[in-house]
């Protein structure tokens, strides 16, 4: 894929800091991407990682969330 502005990572609890630290800051390099979404498996949780123009922005969320793309999201939806 070339020139995302979504990513959408599920985390494995095996490797969530790595996920969130390092390959976050990897993501972060992207030009395009403009968020990264990481959906918990432990607890229905979602963190979402936005760039603004100050830098990037983290909010956990329990109940909805909203992306620029696509709209409010409720976090029930994502969990069986």
């Amino acid at each position: 894929m070339t020139n995302p502005a979504l990513l959408v990572e599920v985390l494995n609890p095996s490797t969530e800091d790595y996920d969130q630290g390092e390959k976050l800051r990897h993501y972060q390099q992207i030009p395009s991407l403009e968020a990264v979404v990481f959906v918990s498996q432990s607890e229905r949780m979602v963190s979402v990682v936005r760039r603004t123009p100050s830098g990037w922005l983290r909010a956990e969320h329990r109940d909805a969330f909203e992306l620029e793309h696509t709209g409010t999201i409720a976090v029930t939806e994502l969990y069986p």
